[in-house]
């Protein structure tokens, strides 16, 4: 009984995958092409090289001194557009080998790198004092290139040469809180009851002590 029950299933499963073969046909190859997921792929690891960094980024980059760029008016005349980049102590030397290259007539046609400090008119100034003062400022510490600054603000003028001469006239500090402490170490409270020190006007003390110098907009304050 239970077997002929059975093979009638059987045939009416049968009759329904022949009514239906397109469906048993998909059924059939997407089974028979069942392909286990496959995990995507990692993106790529790139390796790591170096930074690309633009010619002028290498140059200033690399570069632990101020260049000059020399030519002369004979040689610009003729077309030259000059004798190369050089380092202070490199353009005096070149210049010395041979003050009369082309008529002699030198001039600064760029600066590179210089220091932060603007020197006006390259064309037309004075070639070895412009060296002179590279060199002088390369030996400075940043604080003094920092004063030298202030300076010729205060003193109006664009001449770094001119304002390292008269460097020594001048009392620096490098910000108003240096210049009050310093001011506070010359109030003598000895012998005073700590309570009436408590009294004591600091910041009108202070406004009174401002009067003796100028506060640069680099945050520098000179005394003269």
């Amino acid at each position: 009984m239970i077997k002929s029950i059975v093979i009638n299933n059987l045939k009416k499963i049968y009759n329904y995958v022949l009514t239906h073969s397109y469906n048993y046909d998909i059924f059939i190859s997407t089974k028979q092409k069942a392909v286990a997921p496959t995990k995507s792929k990692p993106p790529p690891i790139k390796k790591k090289g170096k930074p690309i960094i633009s010619q002028s980024a290498k140059r200033y980059k690399t570069m632990e001194n101020t260049r000059i760029y020399l030519n002369t008016w004979g040689a610009y005349n003729n077309g030259s557009i000059g004798y190369g980049w050089m380092t202070a102590a490199e353009a005096r030397e070149f210049i010395e080998e041979n003050p009369e290259r082309d008529g002699g007539e030198w001039f600064i046609a760029d600066i590179d790198n210089y220091l932060g400090i603007k020197i006006s008119n390259c064309d037309y100034c004075d070639v070895m004092e412009v060296i002179d003062t590279i060199e002088t400022l390369e030996d400075m510490e940043e604080y003094e290139k920092e004063e030298i600054i202030a300076l010729m603000e205060y003193l109006g003028t664009e001449s770094v040469a001119e304002a390292i001469e008269q460097k020594d006239r001048f009392a620096f500090y490098s910000d108003i809180e240096e210049y009050h402490d310093l001011c506070d170490e010359l109030l003598d409270f000895s012998g005073c009851n700590e309570i009436l020190e408590r009294y004591f006007d600091f910041d009108e003390y202070h406004r009174d002590c401002d009067f003796d110098i100028t506060e640069m907009s680099n945050g520098v304050c000179i005394a003269a």
